[in-house]
């Protein structure tokens, strides 16, 4: 993404961002919520402690009430308490993590507080926390660390060997120590078409098309057999033909560059620019904005600002 135009941070920790020319995109922190998948990620020998105990549960708790981060292609090897929140955690270098909150551990309006989590080859250790100390004790390595509702420590998982970071291939296996994780990609979907606008006049925000009507269209990720089929729209009618200057292809791989002229008599204002398919039922693959103004009345502007 070249041109992001905003962000927007939700609370259940992801953000919105938004794009020019591209839409809508969703950043996520590697934080799910729903409840922890407990049988695709823990198998015997893999055990469940109390944070402030030295004997293991045999029965897993109700994970919709709980925060829960497992590590991946590491393990924990400190953990630093204040009260019993959680102050750091360090894990061995090249740990990875993914994080499950039940839909009962924190209310829709309340963000998901961030670990502090720092690689470490060493680590800090368990002073005086018995749950993960009798964990190593019993030849264990720390796989998660679980909190409450509240955020503060209800306990850890452990297993005899690392859980095993996810690898991208075409099957799917299931999560559990000694065993991986694959992300299934043949299904996945073909990037969709999108349109960048630009005009001869250099200016920020949206796309100004100036007394030369010059508007530059570039429309990205469409097959060959589909470019014939693209037809333009402004503001829901179709670019005539004594609208277009150029139409060609662009100099990448599905790739159409069009350039329009138009006319003088288009209201001065912003207004719309759509791709549509007519070898279909005529949908809209991209859309995109751009504004009309005579340069005067950005002179005007200036002009009051001095």
């Amino acid at each position: 993404m070249r041109y992001v135009t905003g962000f927007f941070c939700r609370p259940n920790n992801t953000i919105v961002g938004s794009t020019y020319g591209r839409g809508l995109w969703t950043i996520d922190f590697r934080i799910n919520l729903r409840r922890f998948p407990y049988k695709r990620y823990c198998r015997l020998p893999c055990r469940i402690w109390p944070w402030d105990r030295f004997r293991w549960l045999p029965d897993p708790p109700d994970w919709r009430e709980l925060d829960v981060t497992v590590f991946l292609g590491g393990h924990v090897n400190g953990l630093v308490l204040e009260g019993q929140r959680v102050a750091a955690l360090s894990v061995t270098p090249g740990t990875a993590f993914q994080r499950w909150v039940g839909p009962r551990a924190a209310s829709s309006g309340q963000s998901v507080e961030p670990l502090d989590i720092v690689e470490s080859e060493g680590g800090w250790g368990f002073k005086a926390v018995p749950g993960p100390l009798a964990a190593v004790r019993a030849g264990h390595v720390v796989t998660g660390v679980i909190l409450d509702g509240g955020g503060r420590i209800w306990g850890i998982l452990s297993a005899k060997v690392a859980f095993r970071a996810p690898k991208r291939s075409s099957g799917v296996s299931p999560l559990r120590p000694g065993g991986e994780e694959v992300a299934d990609t043949s299904k996945r979907k073909p990037a969709a078409p999108y349109v960048t606008l630009s005009t001869n006049l250099a200016m920020p925000g949206l796309p100004v098309v100036g007394a030369d009507g010059v508007l530059h269209v570039l429309v990205r990720e469409v097959s060959d057999d589909l470019v014939p089929a693209l037809e333009l729209r402004v503001d829901g009618e179709a670019v005539s033909e004594r609208m277009v200057a150029e139409r060609r292809a662009g100099e990448k791989e599905g790739q159409l560059l069009v350039r329009l002229v138009l006319p003088e008599s288009l209201p001065k204002g912003e207004h719309g620019l759509e791709v549509v398919d007519r070898s279909g039922r005529g949908k809209t693959l991209a859309r995109a904005s751009f504004v009309t103004a005579e340069i005067d009345d950005f002179d005007e502007e200036e002009e009051r600002e001095r």
